[in-house]
């Protein structure tokens, strides 16, 4: 999964880098406000980092990457639980206008690292060897898992001016179980 993250950084970075006299960079940091579609699941925010190499007028390459932190529902029986997210992603951008301003449609398909971690206690007996009564003995568990998963979304925005872009977006993860899918509202400033 590593090799998996660095080539994909590798890759971004190339696609930002590159430039010649008709085509510019552009570069983007935006703050994401999402809510999971899935039960159990509610409110998301985040911060996130992308680049758009520009094709032309009206089209773009884009890569982006994120960190989303999840509120979840906590288990009756959990002491702490969280799930957060790293969304790695690449997408072409078309503009009806001008890349400079008005509404655009925006594809993207990449790879989203899904991070959880538990922590619970719970109660063990032991018995006295003098007296034979239960002793009630507490024990603590932390568990933490990642997993990566294939993702796409869809969505478009509107450039508000040439350096504030608001963009909506529906994303989809296709998780080892059921695929888990959010709505996402990213306001994000363009370099």
């Amino acid at each position: 999964m590593k090799n998996l993250i660095k080539i994909t950084g590798a890759l971004l970075l190339t696609v930002m880098f590159i430039n010649n006299s008709q085509a510019q960079v552009k570069f983007s940091a935006g703050l994401e406000l999402g809510y999971a579609l899935e039960t159990n699941f509610g409110l998301m925010y985040g911060v996130s980092a992308g680049g758009e190499y520009e094709l032309n007028d009206n089209a773009g390459i884009t890569g982006q990457v994120g960190f989303i932190l999840n509120s979840v529902d906590k288990p009756a029986n959990f002491d702490k639980y969280s799930f957060n997210m790293l969304p790695i992603q690449f997408g072409y951008k078309y503009y009806f206008d001008s890349n400079t301003s008005g509404a655009y449609l925006h594809g993207q398909l990449g790879l989203h690292v899904l991070m959880s971690s538990i922590e619970y206690t719970y109660t063990t007996y032991d018995v006295d060897p003098v007296t034979f009564q239960l002793v009630p003995k507490e024990e603590k568990v932390s568990d933490s898992d990642s997993q990566t998963n294939l993702s796409f979304a869809i969505g478009g925005g509107y450039l508000v001016t040439e350096n504030i872009d608001l963009g909506l977006r529906y994303c989809n993860v296709m998780a080892d179980g059921p695929d888990f899918s959010y709505l996402a509202i990213r306001a994000a400033y363009n370099f």
